[in-house]
């Protein structure tokens, strides 16, 4: 089963994980967009545990950049 919630007026899916230090880390991830809008980290891998961190995004802009924006210089190498 799927965990969901919303935040700031948007619909989210949950995922969960341990991060490096073997902390249960959960992001939510908005719906339509796939971007983290809600980070929380426990102080251990139980999600019953502290709430150690805790990031909300909410003055997120999709779709306002311009193709030179993302533009990498000349000097810039890509690796595959």
């Amino acid at each position: 089963m799927k965990k969901v919630e919303n935040v700031d007026g948007r619909s989210t899916e949950i995922i969960e994980d341990l991060n490096i230090e073997g902390k249960l880390e959960r992001l939510s991830l908005d719906k339509f967009y796939g971007l983290p809008l809600k980070q929380v980290i426990y102080s251990s891998a139980d999600p019953k545990s502290e709430m150690e961190v805790k990031h909300t995004y909410t003055r997120l802009g999709v779709g306002q950049l311009k193709e030179k924006d993302v533009i990498l210089p000349e000097e810039v190498t890509v690796v595959r």
